[in-house]
């Protein structure tokens, strides 16, 4: 794979060190190698127009956003030599700022790159939480080494220093499959600023001097090519092409002319998007980059923001959405009691907390810093660790946050989950990111799977299983403190197994990488009847709804439904396909669309035993619990969200009610889709007139407005 040496060649060859400095360029693109370093690279650009050649700073602020990119150039009345820039104060940069003498100028595009880093540690695991890290609509640079095996699974090796022996895994998933699974990703991630625009990705094939002539390289930039353009995702502009028109851009890392060829391509996929944000809110970005404080009291961010020209208390919370959405220079949790008064100035420092946890499950260093070796086992083994673990982390020694602090930013992330007392009386935590694949002997079950049923299969919109979203779904399940707990240790990345307490079955949930396989073990002494299927069902599907709201994925993109192995006669192939469910409730069935039509079949026994409640269901009364569930069934059957008014109003939602929602909410078709759904659960205005929240009562409305493909309830989550 990509050596970390060689990474760090080709970086180099990005970080020019300029002395003229005119143009600031904010761009965040990650890296994502085979050994998944991931890097969120800070551009900073220089002005080529001889015109401008003696601009004075700080007058004239031109700021555009392309693709989260920042481009800025300030003015002043009198000549700064670029030099000095350094020198310059943040109260001189408030006071100018304070005048209000701004004018609109083009923004100005040049070929100079000073790039800066948001280190990942080079974690595979680590790739699962950047969705729920980094901000949106960012620029993803993917490399995977041209001498790999596309259909090999990948070996993974950690190395805390050069005497250290820890022992490799081996992914379950081949480099092809990961490649494809992170694109159906990065083109799944929500832009909250414009709904429309996905993130970009560049595809970098490392290692081009090790491949023998340019038939193998062809070969396969034609086989990836393929796999790509056949997904439903893909568009033009999905991917940044190089000069030769290819979708992969093999290089060498140490060669000169590849880097420069990255960055013209980089420069040409950040040039086309724009946003306009105040002026103030950039001052407050560089009042606090000068300050280089990774955290402070939000009662000290709140000054800052006053002395910004920034005094209302919504302009606030816009600066804080813009900086922690938009360029991801801040995290605030406001929501999190132990944090609603401080303000992460620094996210690297949350990277360097979770690089920390990983390497102590994948090196001996954590031998070295925890109480005793069977403390550290436990951790490397099954993922458990205490709160005594976080106190060698060097975000917790350095005093910038207490443990009491970061335990709740991760759980919130659903990065960690509270799993129960252990035996010595502390309370104990899991990090699913850090186990090792499932071995090829272990089965899809750990135990005897019950017949009388059809494993349940979830699919995804975009093809694949959304990046984060199985390990972030089982640190989900754990934090509601319900009756699903982990089956002792049998547990692994990919394959983990719940324990039912109170009606003592398993359920066995594990990734496939395209879909998410459920089976069932039924406890001694129990029959098949006795598994609470549709409950089981239900649960998973409200969980998957939380997760990809919290990573950032767009519904619209990702969302999930349910389905089956294909059993159609005639219809089998040598490779097991999905059939998806339609739980209509006048005709349930599956769908198949392999082949040159599609093919339907009505529900077997076996499967229709996970939706035998639904079917009595269609007037049984909603509440606000059921948002999610009513959104995820409106999502996937391709709802027209920009037809929320008309919909609100025929569930008995006024008028008023409906501009305040569109007021509200600023135009943003998604959320006023969602205020109004809402609205319609609480039973707000003429509802209850309209009919009582039920799928009856949706139908109806569906059908009154003309969406009858719709009113017939194909809801795979109902």
């Amino acid at each position: 794979m990509t050596s970390d040496e060689e990474l760090t060649g080709f970086v180099k060859g990005l970080e020019k060190e300029q002395t003229s400095l005119v143009a600031i360029v904010f761009a965040s693109l990650f890296f994502i190698a085979p050994t998944w370093m991931a890097i969120v690279v800070f551009c900073i650009k220089e002005n080529e127009n001889e015109n401008l050649s003696h601009l004075k700073f700080f007058k004239y602020l031109i700021l555009t956003v392309s693709c989260q990119v920042l481009f800025m150039m300030v003015l002043c009345d009198n000549p700064i030599p670029p030099h000095i820039y350094k020198n310059i104060t943040i109260e001189f940069v408030r006071n100018t700022i304070s005048k209000k003498i701004f004018k609109k100028t083009p923004p100005i595009y040049s070929d100079t790159l000073l790039v800066h880093f948001r280190d990942s540690g080079g974690q595979p695991e680590f790739h699962e939480v950047i969705p729920a890290l980094m901000p949106q609509s960012t620029l993803y640079l993917i490399m995977f080494n041209l001498n790999e095996d596309l259909e090999k699974e990948y070996n993974v090796t950690y190395k805390a220093s050069e005497e250290d022996t820890s022992a490799r895994y081996k992914s379950s998933f081949t480099v092809k499959e990961t490649i494809l699974q992170i694109l159906a990703s990065i083109q799944s991630l929500h832009n909250y600023e414009k709904p429309g625009i996905t993130s970009s990705a560049l595809i970098i094939g490392t290692h081009k001097d090790k491949i023998q002539g340019t038939r193998q390289l062809q070969q396969i930039q034609q086989e990836l090519e393929k796999e790509i353009k056949g997904t439903d995702w893909y568009t033009s502009d999905a991917i940044a092409t190089t000069p030769n028109g290819d979708l992969i851009l093999p290089i060498d890392t140490y060669n000169h002319n590849d880097v420069e060829t990255v960055k013209d391509m980089i420069k040409q996929s950040t040039a086309t998007r724009s946003y306009k944000v105040p002026v103030t809110f950039i001052a407050l970005y560089f009042t606090i980059e000068k300050l280089n404080k990774p955290v402070m009291s939000f009662k000290e961010f709140k000054n800052h923001a006053r002395d910004c020209n920034i005094k209302y208390e919504v302009e606030l919370n816009r600066v804080c959405q813009y900086l922690q959405d938009t360029m991801g220079a801040i995290q605030y949790f406001k929501n999190i009691p132990e944090m609603k008064d401080i303000v992460i100035t620094d996210p690297q420092i949350l990277f360097d907390l979770v690089n920390e946890l990983i390497l102590c499950t994948f090196t001996f260093k954590n031998i070295r810093t925890m109480d005793s070796r069977n403390q550290a086992e436990r951790f490397r083994f099954s993922g458990r660790f205490t709160k005594q673990v976080l106190q060698e982390c060097d975000i917790i020694k350095r005093g910038l946050l207490t443990a009491d602090q970061v335990i709740p930013i991760l759980i919130h992330l659903s990065i960690i989950a509270p799993v129960g007392i252990n035996s010595k009386g502390y309370e104990e935590y899991f990090l699913p990111y850090v186990l090792v694949h499932a071995p090829v002997s272990v089965p899809a079950s750990m135990l005897t799977v019950a017949t009388g049923y059809s494993p349940l299969l979830v699919t995804f919109k975009c093809g694949y299983t959304p990046r984060g979203v199985f390990s972030c779904l089982i640190s989900s399940i754990l934090c509601c403190k319900g009756q699903w707990v982990l089956s002792s240790d049998k547990i692994y990345r990919n394959q983990v197994m719940f324990h039912l307490t109170e009606h003592g079955h398993y359920v066995i949930l594990k990734n496939c990488i395209k879909h998410l396989q459920v089976t069932i073990t039924v406890c001694h002494g129990s029959t098949i009847s006795d598994v609470p299927f549709p409950k089981i069902r239900g649960f998973l599907s409200q969980h998957l709804s939380i997760i990809i709201t919290k990573l950032r994925y767009s519904a619209s993109k990702v969302g999930h439904s349910f389905g089956f192995y294909c059993t159609l006669e005639d219809h089998a192939t040598s490779d097991p396909h999905i059939a998806q469910c339609i739980s209509n409730v006048q005709n349930p069935h599956i769908k198949c669309t392999i082949g040159p039509s599609p093919m339907t079949a009505s529900l077997t026994p076996e499967q229709a035993i996970w939706f035998k409640d639904d079917y009595n269901s269609k007037r049984t009364t909603f509440d606000i619990t059921h948002l999610s569930m009513v959104l995820q069934f409106l999502t996937d059957n391709h709802y027209d969200a920009t037809a929320w008014r008309r919909l609100g109003l025929a569930l008995g939602i006024y008028q008023l009610t409906l501009n305040k929602i569109e007021s509200d909410a600023r135009g943003k078709t998604e959320d006023c889709l969602i205020e109004c759904l809402s609205a319609w659960l609480r039973q707000e205005d003429n509802v209850k007139e309209s009919g009582i929240p039920n799928w009856y009562t949706l139908e109806k409305a569906l059908d009154s407005i003309r969406q009858r493909s719709i009113a017939d309830l194909h809801c795979s989550l109902c």
